[in-house]
């Protein structure tokens, strides 16, 4: 993960979870399939998780997404979604700032060994995300983002980083009604910290199905974990969309479930997804994406 290298949260507070540019989700309607969307189509969302799912041709359009975890952790992101010379470019802002959080002793950022682990610290991250796709054949797509992102703990000393993660991905639809795909998570990615410290991050390969029948999506994707000898977890979604104006949203991934609807009237969209509770990941919480096409 990006953000392998940063502070985390206790578990108590919001689970035991990194704050990862990736890992917290910036995006409603995904975070309410439980981010099984590797194979998803024609998503305006796809620059986050597999960029050769972005729409082909898509009109100008702006997405807001807003969301807060645990009281401390206020997350933030805006996409654009565009043609430039008939290619599909998102362009994505993203940003968590999380106000007086606890260090773990066990947490060596970026080499730094002056961490007191009884004391707190506010924490932000920024992160600029650009993707784009293209076809390779009729049916077939090729698509990369590049994450550019700055990170820093208040009051620790040197305990601020800069970074870059490369993503790339594959789609292909295989009739009417069945479409896969799978992307490289920080298949290329670099980290510097102020102490000098530097590191990469091991990739993750995300790997999924997509199944629609009329208003019905079926999504399913599994991640495989190098670091982990090769092992992984599943995630499942369904999404039913009434009239192309109402979708309703589920999702399962590590034990946790996530719920959400979405709004859709005219170029206005507006989605809500609540976000499930376990052991290994955030607690519960309310997201929310505003979208407009122009």
């Amino acid at each position: 993960m990006v953000l392998r290298c940063s502070i985390f949260l206790l578990a108590s507070d919001v689970g035991g979870e990194s704050l990862d540019l990736f890992s917290v989700g910036f995006s409603a309607p995904d975070l309410a399939l439980s981010e099984a969307t590797a194979a998803y189509p024609n998503s305006p969302f796809g620059g986050f998780y597999n960029p050769a799912t972005l729409p082909m041709m898509p009109p100008f359009s702006v997405y807001s997404f807003q969301g807060k975890v645990a009281e401390t952790v206020d997350l933030f992101a805006m996409t654009t979604l565009f043609s430039l010379w008939n290619q599909p470019v998102s362009l994505t802002w993203v940003q968590i700032q999380a106000g007086n959080i606890p260090l773990v002793s066990s947490e060596n950022v970026g080499g730094n060994v002056d961490i007191d682990p009884d004391g707190f610290s506010h924490y932000g991250a920024n992160g600029v995300l650009l993707a784009t796709r293209m076809g390779l054949s009729r049916d077939w797509t090729l698509g990369v983002s590049v994450l550019g992102y700055m990170k820093s703990l208040a009051a620790v000393s040197a305990a601020s980083a800069q970074g870059y993660s490369v993503t790339p991905g594959i789609a292909g639809v295989l009739d009417s009604h069945w479409t896969v795909g799978m992307y490289f998570r920080n298949l290329l990615s670099s980290e510097s910290w102020g102490t000098g410290y530097r590191s990469q991050f091991i990739p993750e390969w995300h790997t999924g199905v997509s199944y629609r029948y009329d208003f019905v999506t079926l999504l399913g994707e599994w991640i495989m974990l190098p670091k982990s000898s090769y092992s992984g977890y599943g995630r499942a979604g369904i999404q039913l969309a009434l009239g192309d104006i109402l979708f309703l949203r589920g999702g399962y991934q590590n034990s946790h479930v996530n719920a959400g609807l979405g709004l859709h009237m005219g170029p206005v969209s507006v989605d809500y997804v609540f976000v499930g509770s376990s052991e290994t990941r955030f607690g519960e919480s309310s997201r929310f994406s505003i979208g407009v096409t122009l």
